[in-house]
């Protein structure tokens, strides 16, 4: 990611190059300086830009794990109830054939 300080970097050797490409003229010098602070500085917003969409897209990852552990929770408690609901199931069904049979041998 491009931060202001390779923005910064970028700009000194541009304007170090500009300088050193003086033999076009004071005239072209200032338009490469111009373009070259221009350029940072469209470079700057556009790694700002980068790093709003960043924070925002880690913002949504964590709310997305937030509402999948709060769904795994549930679905564990729900896991839970019905693993009881089956073996109090499971007792009665016991409970009714021991009862089925006793009054059979009657």
């Amino acid at each position: 990611m491009i931060n202001l300080k390779s923005v910064s970097k970028l700009a000194a050797v541009a304007i170090t190059a500009g300088a050193l490409y003086g033999c076009a003229g004071h005239e072209g010098l200032e338009a490469a300086v111009a373009e070259a602070q221009a350029d940072a500085a469209a470079a700057s917003a556009d790694a700002a830009a980068a790093l709003s969409a960043a924070n925002s897209a880690k913002s949504a990852a964590a709310s997305a794990t937030s509402t999948a552990n709060a769904a795994q929770k549930d679905a564990n408690a729900a896991y839970d109830l019905a693993s009881e609901a089956s073996e109090c199931c499971d007792a009665n069904t016991d409970r009714l054939d021991r009862m089925f049979k006793k009054s059979m041998q009657k």
